[in-house]
């Protein structure tokens, strides 16, 4: 009842006031910034988080109390995706839950922090916080802890392309969540039912996904959040051959992510749309919709949604544009190796060799904004190299055998793998690696 939650800790963000309580107004304010993000007001909700942080900044450690509220900031920073700030608060609250013998906290804080490194692409780092989680509610007895532990360690199991495990975990999570729902617990079915479409179980997926979230409207979960189901649902009726009751689906996903301003979100109801256009036949508007998602991706600093999108984009490219198809694919596999998501790196590298691209093996490496000469796909690091050496599109197209168009793609991913915006600085780049003296 979201609604009602926020009422009441309105009223106790007023009585800390009066009172002149600092400590109880910044858990107050926080959590109000919480409540706010669950009825879908997100310019009130990023706004009261903001005073929550400065607020808590203002408490020495001795004095920090309500934890919990700390640590729910923190999950509720993650949702807006504010990755920085949430893992500012969440650490926070885990050196001092350790400190005070609050050991609980911390393994919220742990789940937490799983969620940020999965949604940033670091998959290995994400499974090893999520493991720890569990192996705490374990030890504490803390059963609501260990389902969420256990769905987080499933969601990041699926994308690393483990699927086995993934089910496994899935399944446990979901039969503890028992038959009683809240909005975190609910997520326990949610993560199991990805697994299930990954693996190729398209019925259960959606079957658990209307289970858990109560029903068609998915009402147990905030708007928020609703964009990212619709989207796993359009799926799986696709993969079910009811395109009519996907392309519904996707209209939801696309109401529920209208106006909020959360990237990952929007990028999701792209996909969404994208893949009912690809469905119909649709192909290069398609791209155009999945490419749109890379995008909002990427500016959400999402690596393996972006490169979902550029998935995407590339299976829609694939019978009208396949230069363009081939920059697409290449993109998103070296995202995929680079985030150890395995299984939807060797689903790129299978549309490249349909394409008859030589695939060699991907190294296994991150790609990020900024990420240096080394974050480069083999045929990116060709073309800056060419840029490198004077060459302009046109020249570098005609060496190459491409597009013009698809140089640009190439160009647009080395601008923003190295974190710069001309050409001379790209030069300068691999001139710095070719003499590092």
């Amino acid at each position: 009842d979201f609604v009602r939650l926020r009422r009441w800790v309105a009223e106790a963000v007023a009585e800390a006031e009066s009172r002149g309580d600092r400590a109880s107004l910044a858990a107050a304010t926080g959590t109000l910034g919480c409540a706010e993000y669950m009825v879908g007001n997100m310019p009130a909700a990023r706004a009261q988080l903001d005073s929550a942080a400065e607020l808590f900044g203002q408490l020495s450690d001795d004095t920090l109390a309500r934890l919990h509220s700390l640590i729910w900031c923190g999950l509720c920073e993650v949702y807006l995706e504010r990755f920085d700030r949430a893992q500012a608060l969440l650490d926070r609250g885990f050196e001092v839950a350790r400190a005070t013998g609050h050991g609980h906290v911390t393994t919220l804080a742990r789940i937490g922090s799983a969620l940020i490194a999965i949604h940033q692409g670091d998959l290995e780092r994400g499974a090893a916080q999520a493991d720890l989680a569990i192996e705490a509610a374990r030890l504490t007895g803390n059963e609501q802890f260990l389902t969420w532990g256990m769905w987080a360690r499933c969601w990041a199991a699926t994308l690393a392309g483990d699927l086995r495990l993934a089910v496994e975990i899935g399944e446990e999570s979901y039969g503890r969540a028992g038959e009683e729902f809240d909005p975190v617990t609910a997520m326990a079915g949610c993560c199991l039912a990805e697994a299930l479409l990954e693996s190729g179980d398209a019925a259960r997926c959606r079957e658990i996904v209307l289970e858990a979230s109560g029903g068609p409207s998915l009402s147990l979960f905030e708007r928020a959040f609703k964009p990212h189901l619709y989207e796993v649902l359009t799926r799986a009726e696709l993969a079910l051959d009811d395109p009519d009751a996907a392309a519904g689906w996707a209209s939801l996903a696309e109401q529920a992510a209208e106006g909020l301003e959360i990237w990952g979100r929007a990028a999701e109801a792209l996909r969404a749309r994208a893949e009912i256009r690809l469905a119909a036949g649709e192909r290069e508007l398609a791209a155009e919709t999945a490419v749109a998602a890379a995008e909002q991706a990427a500016r959400a600093g999402l690596p393996i949604d972006e490169a979902r999108g550029r998935l995407l984009a590339g299976r829609a490219l694939a019978q009208v544009e396949p230069e363009r198809a081939e920059a697409e694919l290449e993109a998103a596999r070296d995202a995929f190796a680079a985030c150890g998501a395995s299984r939807l790196r060797d689903r790129a590298a299978a549309q490249l060799r349909e394409l008859g691209a030589s695939v060699a093996h991907a190294p296994r490496r991150r790609v990020a904004t900024g990420g240096g000469v080394l974050s480069l796909s083999e045929r990116e690091r060709e073309v800056a190299s060419l840029v490198a050496d004077g060459k302009t599109n046109r020249e570098i197209a005609e060496r190459l055998f491409l597009s013009e168009k698809t140089i640009e793609t190439h160009m647009s991913r080395i601008f923003g793998k190295l974190g710069v915006s001309k050409r001379t600085q790209v030069a300068a780049a691999i001139e710095r690696e070719r003499d590092p003296a």
